[in-house]
């Protein structure tokens, strides 16, 4: 049995939705295998996207690594920050007046929260006016300038050393509890099934899958960065090729 864990935007469905696409993914389960999201997405939009784009998951690894969950999102195991790191954070972000938002979640509840000059979407709440969780998974923001983005990350890890990992994600920024990642969420999730690390394969395209790529047998897909295709054991164009490359691979 192996485990092919795919990031969604830009990998998944990278090419779109052409019937041989779902027909390579019921060989591949048909096959024993298991066939999973990971994201920087939380369980709810991995749930939707699965619902909306017809696809039968065996798990979902959420927030970076930090949540993994059923197909149906009853969770099996949370990377948790205490709360109060929240408020810090988020203090933090703010005083770059080029952060003009951020979104704090765990499994159950999400706020979009902007700084008090900033006027509230229906929904928002204003940075003194964010309600107590017990928790967080994740928390992410975003700037206009994609080069801010490098600079803003070494400043997090500066003021909160290795409490937290904050990633890069095209112009937005991920941030979870340190020493988590996409790698880490999928080699906990195959500990948890029995699976062996050699039986492990991802796919993926932007920078946050940097360490998963690094870790197991990878491929980045068509559309994927550089430095992605740079890090990836193979480069395919979507997942179908993907998909029967490693079918063929067990029939030699």
């Amino acid at each position: 049995m192996k485990i092919l864990a795919t990031d969604f935007d830009g990998t998944v469905n990278y090419g779109g939705w052409p019937r041989e696409k779902y027909e390579a993914l019921r060989k591949w389960r048909e096959a024993g295998n298991l066939f999973g999201l990971v994201s920087g997405r939380g369980v709810p939009d991995l749930l939707m996207l699965s619902d909306e784009n017809a696809l039968i998951c065996d798990f979902l690894i959420a927030d970076n690594g930090a949540v993994i969950a059923m197909p149906d999102g009853g969770i099996i195991s949370e990377e948790t920050n205490d709360f109060s790191i929240a408020r810090k954070l988020i203090n933090f972000l703010f005083k770059n007046p080029e952060c003009t938002w951020a979104s704090v979640r765990n499994a159950k509840t999400e706020y979009f929260v902007k700084p008090g000059n900033i006027p509230l979407n229906p929904g928002d709440v204003h940075e003194d006016r964010l309600p107590e969780m017990d928790y967080f998974t994740q928390i992410s923001t975003s700037f206009p300038d994609i080069g801010t983005v490098p600079i803003v990350i070494e400043s997090i890890k500066s003021e909160f050393g290795g409490l937290l990992n904050p990633m890069q994600n095209n112009c937005c920024i991920d941030i979870v509890k340190g020493g988590i990642n996409k790698s880490v969420g999928i080699g906990n999730y195959a500990k948890f099934m029995g699976v062996s690390e050699n039986d492990i394969v991802v796919a993926g395209d932007n920078a946050n899958d940097a360490d998963m790529i690094r870790d197991y047998r990878s491929y980045a897909v068509g559309g994927a960065i550089d430095s992605i295709k740079q890090l990836a054991t193979y480069t395919v164009y979507d997942i179908t090729e993907l998909i029967y490359k490693e079918l063929e691979g067990d029939d030699n």
